[in-house]
């Protein structure tokens, strides 16, 4: 019984095979209309030279014939496809109507309708290189910090190779920021290029290091006495905290030339009259 069942099972696939193979064939013998692919080509001839615009690689076109011819295009069989050849640096606005001869041609079994893609930009860029010169800023978070030792960025410069398009978007001199500095004493911090720097270029080196130097601002006061020793000046002003006391003399000098010394700020200077020389500090 089971035998018997076996048999009718495989007759009845066969004859679905057959009648869809029937189908399928006398489908495709008949005609349509539908859109397709056409594949396009860029030939860069030089290696000096890059692609920089946006372009497509097939545009869409709407054909009329048998399902077999239609099925060989979709299938990209029985033609070549459309080449652009780059060879030299230019800007060019290519007329998508421009290629109904060609594809005629080459879809020479099928009526060609239409082209869905009207117009877009082919551009090739020369390939050059750029030197950059690099600085490092330091983005203080904490206001009571200073800077003793400037950024000190190495190397100091770099290469950029690329496409011209990309080369003049760059500055000439590139700025690298350091944000929220909040350890005290000599940083020597690895800085990565990939984040600003386009991926159509390559440079001489993807990481630099900045070196700088910072320390704690502090407040002091000092009291100061004219030559006569009859009045006395209570002057504040901050310092590096790793640096020394100003002399006296010193001091005096800063306010009166108006030219505190380097990381020195006088806050205030205001004179005492009560004329106490024995004045404990």
């Amino acid at each position: 019984m089971t035998v018997k069942n076996n048999k009718k099972v495989k007759v009845v696939v066969l004859c679905i095979i057959v009648a869809t193979t029937f189908w399928f064939f006398n489908a495709m013998n008949n005609h349509y209309t539908t859109n397709v692919n056409f594949p396009l080509k860029y030939d860069v001839q030089s290696s000096q030279l890059k692609l920089t615009s946006s372009v497509p690689n097939k545009i869409g076109i709407n054909v009329y014939g048998t399902g077999w011819d239609i099925l060989k295009v979709s299938l990209n069989l029985g033609f070549e496809p459309y080449f652009f050849e780059l060879n030299s640096e230019e800007e060019i606005l290519f007329k998508s109507s421009t290629l109904m001869p060609y594809i005629s041609h080459e879809l020479a079994k099928l009526k060609v309708n239409f082209i869905h893609e009207k117009n877009w930009t082919v551009r090739t860029d020369s390939i050059l290189t750029k030197k950059i010169k690099l600085e490092g800023f330091l983005e203080k978070s904490l206001e009571n910090i200073v800077v003793l030792k400037k950024t000190i960025v190495r190397p100091d410069s770099i290469l950029v190779t690329g496409p011209r398009l990309y080369l003049d978007s760059l500055d000439n001199d590139m700025v690298l920021t350091v944000n929220h500095i909040s350890q005290i004493g000599e940083q020597d911090l690895e800085f990565e290029l990939k984040d600003w720097i386009n991926p159509e270029l390559k440079t001489s080196t993807n990481q630099v290091n900045i070196n700088f130097t910072i320390d704690n601002l502090i407040e002091e006061s000092e009291f100061l006495y004219n030559k006569d020793s009859t009045n006395r000046q209570l002057v504040k002003y901050t310092k590096p905290e790793s640096y020394a006391r100003l002399s006296q003399e010193e001091l005096s000098n800063s306010i009166i030339n108006q030219t505190p010394p380097s990381f020195y700020t006088i806050l205030s200077a205001v004179l005492d009259t009560t004329n106490s020389l024995n004045y404990e500090r």
